[in-house]
């Protein structure tokens, strides 16, 4: 298992980080939690502390995108990093794409790529990925699972 990470665009175009562009992880890619929507009000008098009206009108907690980044080092041999990074742009930088983890197949998420400047450091050159999704996970039937 190589933890890759698949892109999918709009025109339902897929790329895989392993398999099209011999990207391996630096740790295994997840998604980060949401964090949640809060709202205390601070109430003179009141003793208890601020008052917590954060699931007031929802009924339950409400989340904020989440966001994060993913490392990824190119295997020597397989393509040039100048030519690696112009498709890489190409493909992704901006754009928003489903998004499926290797480990979670069955799931994706939602959301927006930025492709960061290749570096170079002990013999190996590394990409960085960053995301920000939607907090909901989708079935891969299109029902939605929470985070």
């Amino acid at each position: 298992m190589y933890y890759s990470v698949t892109f999918t665009d709009a025109n339902q175009v897929s790329k895989n980080t392993w398999a099209d562009w011999h990207l391996i992880p630096m740790s295994p890619p997840m998604i980060a939690p949401p964090e949640v929507y809060t709202n205390y009000v601070e109430i003179p008098g009141r003793t208890n502390g601020p008052l917590d009206l954060s699931e007031a009108l929802t009924n339950g907690p409400s989340y904020q995108n989440s966001e994060g980044s993913w490392d990824f080092i190119l295997m020597d041999g397989y393509q040039s990093r100048k030519d690696l990074y112009q498709e890489l742009k190409d493909f992704l930088h901006g754009r928003k794409m489903r998004i499926s983890l290797e480990e979670d197949e069955m799931h994706y998420y939602e959301g927006r790529i930025k492709i960061s400047e290749p570096r170079t450091g002990n013999g190996n050159t590394q990409f960085s990925f960053d995301y920000v999704v939607s907090p909901v996970r989708y079935s891969i039937g299109g029902i939605r699972e929470g985070f």
